[in-house]
């Protein structure tokens, strides 16, 4: 599967009614996600969701692109 299609794979939706549990909910989920045969972005998202920045909803849209230039 080509890059491009990556986020066609699988999409995780998590809902509650605050922020914080949603994102609770959503390490869990990512936490026991598995995709095998090829490779994801999905450690990635593990990151993004226990990020300090995320977490506190102080991102823009420019903040993914800058963290991974930052490495």
């Amino acid at each position: 599967v080509p890059h491009f299609y990556d986020s066609l794979i699988a999409t995780v939706i998590t809902y509650v009614e605050d922020r914080d549990p949603a994102l609770a909910r959503m390490r869990q989920a990512l936490d026991v996600h598995v995709i095998d045969g090829i490779s994801t972005k999905t450690l990635l998202h593990r990151e993004l969701v226990r990020d300090a920045s995320v977490m506190d909803g102080g991102v823009s849209i420019n903040y993914l692109e800058s963290k991974l230039e930052d490495g």
